[in-house]
């Protein structure tokens, strides 16, 4: 594992993509930080984070597409798996690789309420645990394109199908109150949801009958709400699109709390998506 996870960092680190993706977050950074922080006088650093989360959407998948996705085109993944390791320390290590390229950041945005405090009265708990949580959020954000650079040998499909996901979940919020206004609107989205997890079920197990069924059941139950209550399927839709929102759960930190709620929800959300990771590979592994 330890092996894997030094020729990671290397590569990534040897390679222009990663010091360009550093350079772009950094810039952002500090354009928001300036603007922000040091023009206007707003002491809460957690507001520069909140507007740089538009960038994590491109910057997540970007760095993670190649993580399996070039092992896959180049072949060298067939070594990677005979490899006397274990397919969850081969995921842990390429995900950490990745992390460790956060941390770079990272150590740069622990400084700037240090700057802060030179100039005024900075409350460094609010701070810092908005810092805290935007370090749990970008490994999530990781950890999902993890997964999809591990279904596909194209690291630009990877990139795409990371950044559509990291974007449906940054809308929504706004695509819940559009259709939450409408019974059928709901039941159309939650059908789409059914049928994804339906594709979903199949890829991971190239069973149609498994995906049939899952996605089936999905349907028919969807139904029997929708005829039973037409408005549990409202609050049904608007539970789904609150569970796959990875970034309203940071804004209760930058709020001054530390949400317990929000931390384990975005461990949950790494440890899942490692998870179906892991279970991509070992299907490729034993067959």
């Amino acid at each position: 594992m330890l092996a894997i996870y030094r020729r990671e960092v290397h590569s990534y680190f040897t390679s222009p993509i990663g010091y360009l993706l550093i350079a772009f977050l950094l810039l952002m950074n500090g354009f928001y930080f300036t603007a922000y922080n040091l023009q206007n006088g707003y002491s809460n650093y957690g507001l520069v984070l909140y507007n740089t989360l538009i960038v994590l959407l491109v910057f997540c998948p970007l760095l993670t597409m190649r993580s399996f996705s070039e092992e896959r085109r180049q072949k060298t993944d067939q070594l990677l798996l005979c490899a006397p390791v274990r397919t969850v320390e081969i995921v842990l290590a390429k995900f950490l690789a990745c992390v460790t390229v956060i941390g770079v950041p990272f150590a740069v945005f622990c400084t700037c309420p240090l700057v802060l405090s030179l100039y005024g009265t900075v409350e460094f708990s609010i701070s810092y645990g908005a810092i805290f949580a935007w370090l749990l959020m970008t490994c999530a954000c990781l950890a999902v394109g993890v997964f999809f650079s591990s279904v596909t040998e194209n690291q630009i499909v990877a990139a795409l199908c990371g950044f559509a996901v990291l974007l449906l979940s940054y809308l929504s919020g706004g695509i819940t109150s559009l259709v939450t206004s409408s019974a059928g609107a709901a039941v159309a989205c939650l059908a789409v949801i059914c049928l994804a997890l339906g594709f979903l079920v199949w890829y991971m197990t190239r069973s149609r009958v498994l995906a049939g069924a899952a996605a089936g059941v999905g349907l028919v139950v969807l139904l029997a709400l929708y005829l039973a209550d037409s408005a549990a399927v409202v609050s049904a839709l608007s539970a789904a699109m609150g569970a796959i929102d990875l970034f309203e759960p940071f804004l209760v930190f930058i709020n001054g709390i530390f949400s317990v709620t929000s931390v384990v929800y975005y461990l949950s959300v790494i440890v899942l998506f490692l998870f179906l990771t892991v279970q991509s590979l070992e299907r490729r592994r034993y067959n």
